[in-house]
């Protein structure tokens, strides 16, 4: 009995995973099951390692067949890493959603609501990257935003998991993270590429800018030229080079990576990946698939921040709770980015595991049976 309950603490505290208490045998589990549910029961603060116990033994996980909010979910897996990844790609705006497909209500969530349960009932510590702007400061975290979109919904429901408001956050058992540093960076870094974001373009340009823009752009279509002009362009987005230099990852297997997405011809994300607005006559729409130029190289920057911190070693304080790195994850963000992530993830071993299916191309309802409930499997353990 000792061994087995050793190895459980051990993988509490390494990988802060409860679900290795599945290998206990009956009699020692129920020892667990009644200390959990005694301290449970106690008033005030419950511990990480408490809640995450106290879950695999006494909690149901959400497990709806629907999900109003995003149209694809992905599940992937790798030993090597240590990591279970769920990716969900959603089409940004209002559209239609679940209940105009007539799903039953009662197999159907909201993806805020759908994520509060997994986040109130995960047995594993969860790392959340959502698609979202990075800010110094809570006043700016609502500022230009359009409060109907789902993805703001999401927002609001971690917003004080967020830095700076981690004491804030209602669970003690995940950690958040905002992806998108393309608005806070713009202004005071050196980037072409980060310019390019339409929302940051000046609202006229001349004919004679539009054709230096197309002559820089048409210079790099190659995968290979691009992937290096793309380094040389973020070497001046320091905090996406602080990031990346805090990466497990490696400078070749990001640009591995990179290389791998703009060739894989199996990718195809149908619309126009630059807009410059303002132009007489009307925007000018400059268009193609993302290996076929680099307009949308910018989206990139996002893509690479977010990769860089699901494959990083925190600096975690001993009183911190949190695993170094992050070995469960849930990725939210718009579908072209979700690609991305998906690219990177076969390009470094990951089994792809699940899809959901589609209900209907670039709606916001995805038919997610079979992949939830989250997390639902032991990964990598010694069993006792």
């Amino acid at each position: 009995m000792s061994k087995q309950i050793s190895v459980v603490c051990d993988n509490l505290h390494t990988f802060y995973d409860a679900r290795v208490m599945g290998f206990l045998s009956p009699s020692v589990r129920k020892i667990f099951k009644e200390t959990a549910r005694r301290e449970y029961q106690k008033k005030g603060k419950k511990s990480v390692f408490l809640n995450l116990v106290y879950n695999f033994l006494a909690q149901m996980p959400p497990e709806p067949s629907y999900i109003t909010g995003p149209f694809t979910l992905t599940y992937h897996k790798s030993k090597f890493y240590n990591k279970q990844i769920y990716v969900f790609g959603e089409a940004h705006g209002f559209r239609y959603q679940c209940y105009y497909y007539n799903k039953p209500d009662h197999e159907t969530m909201m993806i805020d609501e759908f994520l509060d349960g997994v986040f109130s009932t995960s047995r594993v510590f969860i790392d959340f990257y959502l698609e979202y702007d990075a800010f110094k400061n809570i006043e700016e975290v609502h500022e230009g935003t359009v409060p109907d979109l789902l993805i703001n919904k999401i927002d609001n429901l971690v917003q004080g998991c967020l830095y700076p408001n981690p004491p804030k956050c209602p669970w003690n058992t995940m950690r958040a993270h905002f992806t998108d540093i393309r608005r806070f960076e713009v202004e005071r870094q050196n980037s072409f590429l980060l310019k390019l974001n339409n929302q940051f373009l000046p609202w006229y340009i001349s004919k004679s800018e539009i054709a230096k823009i197309k002559i820089i752009l048409n210079r790099h279509k190659k995968p290979g030229a691009f992937v290096e002009f793309f380094f040389k362009d973020i070497a001046g987005i320091s905090l996406l080079v602080k990031e990346m230099g805090r990466s497990t990852l490696s400078t070749n297997q990001f640009r591995e990576i990179l290389y791998n997405f703009l060739t894989d011809k199996s990718i195809d994300i149908k619309y126009p990946h630059l807009v410059l607005r303002g132009v007489r006559g009307g925007d000018l729409f400059y268009p193609g698939k993302v290996n076929e130029n680099a307009g949308g190289a910018q989206n990139i920057i996002l893509d690479f921040y977010e990769l860089a911190r699901i494959f990083k070693k925190f600096k975690v304080k001993p009183g911190d709770n949190q695993p170094e790195e992050p070995h469960h994850v849930i990725s939210y963000s718009g579908d072209s980015h979700s690609v991305f992530l998906r690219s990177a993830l076969k390009t470094l071993g990951f089994e792809w595991v699940k899809t959901s299916k589609i209900v209907k191309e670039y709606s916001q309802c995805a038919d997610v049976r079979g992949l939830t409930p989250f997390f639902p499997n032991f990964l990598k353990a010694s069993a006792p």
